[in-house]
């Protein structure tokens, strides 16, 4: 099974790690304007999001940062029912992430680079699965009064 998956990334370490795990499925760039229209364009299963786009750690790219991508896909309800991962090192950028995503998208999660790559030591499928369950275990608590966010 293919995992179609859009990652917003700057670090060609990083980007080698992802394309390792995710093949010819994933499609990357990291170019806010450029990940904007990528995502008005296509659909996704997994989304990964970095938050600094300069060429190092909390430094803007040239057309913005991840910040700016979860903003307008916040206010245009851009892919909601997707699973997001947002794998910032930055963590006050990371959070400042999730606080715009958390309105509107029900299926976000904080893991940074570090814990993704080395702690977890999964790939792809492994990350889609325990998304899944986590999904249906909060499905299952949601009638419970339990909130249904990640």
């Amino acid at each position: 099974m293919l995992i179609h998956t859009f990652v917003l990334e700057d670090d060609p370490n990083r980007i080698e790690w992802f394309q390792k795990q995710f093949g010819e499925s994933m499609v990357h760039t990291d170019d806010v304007l450029e990940a904007i229209e990528i995502l008005k364009n296509s659909t996704f299963d997994l989304i990964f999001l970095d938050h600094d786009l300069g060429g190092g750690a909390y430094m803007r790219g040239e057309n913005g940062d991840g910040i700016d991508l979860v903003e307008w896909m916040a206010k245009e309800e851009s892919h909601v029912d997707v699973p997001i991962i947002i794998h910032s090192l930055n963590k006050p950028g990371a959070d400042n992430m999730m606080a715009a995503l958390k309105d509107t998208h029900s299926r976000v999660a904080r893991v940074d680079f570090v814990t993704l790559r080395y702690r977890l030591g999964v790939g792809a499928h492994q990350i889609l699965s325990a998304i899944e369950k986590t999904d249906a275990e909060m499905e299952k608590r949601s009638g419970d009064g339990i909130s249904d966010k990640i």
